[in-house]
């Protein structure tokens, strides 16, 4: 049986160095000396920043443990030929011959941040939206399992 479950290395990354970007922000604002016209803003703009060093962080790790604590994006049984999605409710027998997988990348204009990833099922010529982001390589720690798997996984650039 094989897990895919939520990777929630991207996250405890982002957070540490946010946290280390804002804590340093914080003793640098802190340590500045100057015409300031009001020292109580500049001790505000410091707990400010500290506070967003500790606050943010801590929202990415708890939306990770969520995430995780939902359980597996999808299972698949080998042996069996079944594809499991639980948070989808469904259970796919003959597998590698009714799904395949394609990625998506969208850019353009009409796109927020001017590129969005998108990995969908497609079981039995029916496209079913199953992950988003705004990471390209964020897919590739699924994309290469199923590809190993003998999964088709489909590329597209799509402009927009």
């Amino acid at each position: 049986m094989v897990r895919f479950q939520f990777d929630q290395r991207r996250g405890i990354l982002t957070s540490t160095i946010l946290f280390i970007l804002c804590i340093i922000g914080a003793f640098v604002l802190a340590s500045i000396r100057g015409n300031w016209v009001n020292d109580d803003a500049r001790i505000a703009c410091v707990w400010f920043v500290a506070a967003l060093g500790v606050i943010v962080p801590l929202i990415i790790v708890l939306h990770g443990i969520l995430e995780r604590s939902k359980g597996d994006l999808m299972r698949y049984s080998i042996h069996e030929d079944v594809l499991e999605m639980p948070r989808m409710g469904r259970s796919i027998e003959n597998a590698r011959q009714r799904v395949y997988f394609s990625f998506e990348h969208y850019t353009g204009s009409g796109v927020p941040d001017n590129h969005v990833y998108e990995l969908n099922l497609v079981l039995d010529g029916q496209r079913i939206k199953f992950l988003s982001s705004i990471f390209d390589n964020g897919f590739q720690s699924i994309t290469k399992p199923l590809e190993s798997m003998g999964f088709a996984v489909n590329r597209q650039k799509i402009k927009i």
